[in-house]
């Protein structure tokens, strides 16, 4: 059929598509059709066959493949062929390039000698021993268990300040006619109203949050150098020794050789 000639005379007489009629099979023409075998003027479809995998593809399955794993399995019995099925090849691809050029192995006899190896290897690896696994009381016996160490945690104590000996003998020497609520009263409404002359005089100039520290949480007390000195200048006559009177001369001497004067001591 050649191509047609566009004619306007044609065109002009046309008019339009014409009208679609639809129709619907009676179930007695249905039946004729189902289910009747397919004509012999049938034409089959195309088939294609199945992609066959290269030697290319092959080697890049096989990349990881090695030649202890093929022994192992020509060792345990199977042929070249069972072998190469297993291993997912061809057994051409298997004897030209696995076997012929990349592990050397060009004749049967190659072959043998190199299973015979592959089983003297195996033998020749030592097996690790089991171990005896201890019981599990036995086990729990020799375990201690894991505790918290015990840690002295600062933060839950109180702070207690730092008051000088003449300041403890003041609120020692205070707290015998007053009550802490009153002393700390008395000293918030006055911090330098403290008379001189007494031992009270100590407490002027100490801060309000300082003195109340020291009456609800308590205190220690810092010994002076020479406070300290008058403490074990005392204490020596604890122990009536040769030593002691020597230490003390010799505390006495040195005193008076720098000119100072200690209460207790070189008076």
């Amino acid at each position: 059929m050649g191509t047609s000639i566009p004619n306007r005379k044609n065109e002009t007489a046309s008019r339009g598509q014409g009208d679609v009629r639809t129709y619907t099979l009676s179930p007695e023409e249905l039946a004729k059709i189902v289910g009747k075998p397919i004509p012999k003027s049938h034409i089959k479809p195309l088939t294609f066959r199945a992609k066959t995998v290269s030697n290319k593809e092959e080697q890049a399955i096989m990349a990881k493949f090695e030649k202890d794993d093929y022994l192992k399995i020509r060792a345990s019995g199977a042929s070249r062929q069972a072998t190469a099925t297993k291993l997912g090849i061809s057994l051409k691809t298997l004897e030209s390039y696995w076997l012929a050029k990349k592990w050397d192995i060009k004749t049967p006899k190659a072959e043998e000698v190199a299973i015979a190896r592959y089983k003297e290897s195996i033998q020749a690896k030592p097996k690790d021993d089991p171990k005896p696994v201890p019981a599990v009381a036995e086990a729990a016996a020799k375990t201690e268990p894991i505790t918290q160490p015990e840690e002295h945690c600062e933060e839950d104590e109180p702070y207690k300040p730092v008051l000088t000996k003449a300041e403890d003998e003041a609120i020692k020497w205070l707290l015998t006619e007053w009550t802490k609520e009153s002393l700390l009263v008395e000293h918030a409404i006055a911090p330098n109203g403290w008379e001189k002359g007494t031992k009270a005089e100590a407490l002027n100039g100490m801060s309000v949050w300082l003195l109340a520290q020291a009456l609800i949480a308590g205190y220690t007390v810092e010994l002076t150098p020479e406070e300290t000195l008058i403490e074990k200048y005392a204490d020596s006559y604890n122990v009536d020794s040769a030593y002691n009177e020597g230490w003390r001369k010799g505390v006495r001497s040195a005193l008076i050789a720098t000119g100072k004067s200690i209460g207790g001591i070189t008076d």
